[in-house]
């Protein structure tokens, strides 16, 4: 923490701290089938309490499926959306307690098309993973460093909070 720091923010950073923690180890406690189950009531909470999400989603589905979809199947995708965002979160957390049974346990069947990345680790060359913000990307690394293809590296900014 560096000295520039005011007290309100140090005071700030360590609740920030202790709430996550509090909000942590029970979700943590939780079976896999718990997470899903919470995510999807969560998710329906934050659908229902966010108008403006909502319309922000709406807005783009609009944008890329015109009238194509009609407006129930356009809010059944938003509700869906933001349900997976908050599993996709609840997992993220869930992982961080037996770390690689619960990651492996996020990967039931081994991924298709390996043998192209055999063959490209087989050249000695590496292989560069672009990852799009969809799904529970933050765990595929993890995976793969568990199923030891290879040295992974990801690229990340520390966070402002020094306590994290």
């Amino acid at each position: 923490m560096s000295r520039r720091q005011t007290l309100p923010k140090k005071i700030r950073y360590f609740l920030e701290y202790v709430l996550f923690r509090l909000i942590l180890v029970p979700i943590q406690m939780l079976t896999h089938g718990g997470i899903l189950r919470l995510g999807k009531i969560l998710g329906n909470v934050y659908y229902h309490c966010s108008p403006k999400r909502r319309k922000t989603a709406r807005i783009n589905l609009d944008i890329a499926f015109g009238d194509s979809k009609p407006p129930q199947e356009k809010n059944r995708i938003i509700k869906q959306s933001m349900i997976h965002m908050i599993v996709t979160a609840l997992q993220c957390l869930w992982v961080t307690r037996n770390t690689e049974q619960r990651v492996l346990h996020l990967f039931p069947s081994e991924p298709q098309g390996l043998e192209h990345l055999n063959r490209c680790l087989e050249r000695g060359k590496g292989v560069f993973f672009l990852m799009a913000h969809y799904g529970n990307w933050e765990s595929h690394g993890m995976y793969w460093g568990y199923k030891n293809f290879a040295k992974v590296y990801s690229i990340a900014r520390k966070l402002d909070n020094p306590y994290f």
